[in-house]
């Protein structure tokens, strides 16, 4: 029975993904002329390089300093329309239970955990819902600023 229903959403993952891939696409261009802010993916993802993307998860990369705004502060403005979105995951290096478990750190987990935000990729997001949340985004990071 379960092998049954997972045969029949591994059918149904092509338009997932895709839907997914609609989503980072319209990320991509909602901040396209930003300065401070730039999607966390791989190199080549969005072009059609040779290295493959699931676009299963959508983030952005804030540098406060250029952009005028604080990761949290995006957040905070997507929060009060009730729109979730969440700091990128926490480096294992300061999860709690690996607190006396040998790292070697460079910096980059830390970083990219301080400026990065998840936004809403589901492949369920709806066209209504995305509006909501380009004029927030709109709203909190100003017109274009490159």
């Amino acid at each position: 029975m379960l092998a049954a229903l997972g045969r029949a959403q591994l059918e149904r993952l092509p338009g997932m993904i895709e839907r997914r891939r609609s989503n980072r696409l319209f990320y991509a261009e909602l901040i396209a002329d930003v300065r401070g802010v730039s999607l966390f993916a791989e190199p080549s993802g969005l072009s059609g390089g040779p290295t493959s993307d699931n676009w299963w998860l959508t983030a952005i990369l804030v540098d406060q300093a250029e952009a005028g705004v604080s990761r949290d502060q995006i957040r905070d403005a997507l929060a009060a329309q009730n729109i979730e979105a969440r700091p990128l995951w926490k480096p294992m290096h300061a999860q709690p239970v690996f607190a006396g478990a040998t790292a070697i750190l460079d910096g980059t987990s830390d970083g990219l955990f301080v400026r990065g935000l998840s936004l809403p990729s589901g492949s369920g997001l709806r066209a209504e819902e995305r509006d909501r949340i380009a004029a927030t985004l709109t709203g909190i990071l100003g017109s274009p600023r490159r």
